[in-house]
């Protein structure tokens, strides 16, 4: 660090630029327009990369309002859109055919007798529809894609993961709740179940989507080292 004060203001101007165009880069429920100079032009892997700087100007600055940023972005359009080994659940799933231009061309439920381990090669929005989806390339399932589902439909191990250098506050309402530790093959292999008799607080300091459940490591109190759901009723991130 130079301790230049003409430095600290250039990055503090930036970064005051950044949060207020935020809202002409985000395209609520889909890709991030590319610049304020091309907004024309959306692309997937420029979307990570939006998601990507949220997250790292919030570690540098402390900014609540940068780590929003970055929550949206997930929340509009996967940031982790490669694909992987797969699992598909036993059972009815939904299904869709989707062209080269992203239409969805049909559309069908198709029974799995038994659990698959597959490939996928995509985890992606479909125009239309909500949640992720994930293209499936082997398998009963195979050139179809199917919606990102907890425990049933899912890329395996840890994706879309974000560290927080600056941990952040998650707020629980009073209540029962369950915290989750993972093996080396994304195996529940620990689970703490604990109630809350009034409003509580912890820190996380990573997400990550696992089993196709997003999670959130706790840092400290009672679920110290265990993963929280984020969509657990109840909790809010700040």
């Amino acid at each position: 660090m130079t301790g230049s004060t003409e430095a600290r203001d250039l990055f503090r101007g930036g970064v005051t630029a950044v949060e207020g165009h935020m809202s002409k880069i985000r395209n609520p429920g889909w890709i991030s327009r590319y610049s304020l100079a091309n907004q024309q032009y959306m692309y997937p892997s420029y979307h990570i990369v939006h998601t990507g700087q949220m997250y790292q100007l919030y570690n540098m600055t402390g900014a609540f309002s940068l780590a929003l940023a970055g929550d949206n972005l997930i929340s509009d359009y996967p940031a982790s859109q490669h694909g992987g080994r797969g699992y598909i659940a036993s059972g009815r799933h939904n299904v869709v055919a989707v062209d080269s231009t992203g239409e969805v061309t049909a559309e069908r439920d198709i029974d799995v007798t038994m659990a698959e381990a597959v490939a996928m090669t995509s985890r992606q929005r479909v125009a239309g529809r909500d949640g992720v989806w994930l293209k499936v390339s082997s398998g009963t399932l195979a050139n179809l894609w199917v919606r990102e589902t907890a425990d049933r439909s899912f890329v395996k191990l840890q994706v879309e993961t974000y560290r927080f250098d600056l941990p952040r506050l998650l707020r629980f309402q009073k209540g029962t709740y369950s915290g989750y530790r993972f093996n080396a093959l994304g195996l529940r292999s620990s689970t703490k179940t604990f109630t809350l008799t009034a409003n509580s607080g912890a820190h996380v300091d990573m997400r990550t989507v696992m089993n196709g459940v997003t999670y959130l490591r706790v840092k400290n109190g009672v679920w110290k080292d265990y993963w929280i759901a984020a969509s657990s009723q109840g909790v809010v991130l700040g």
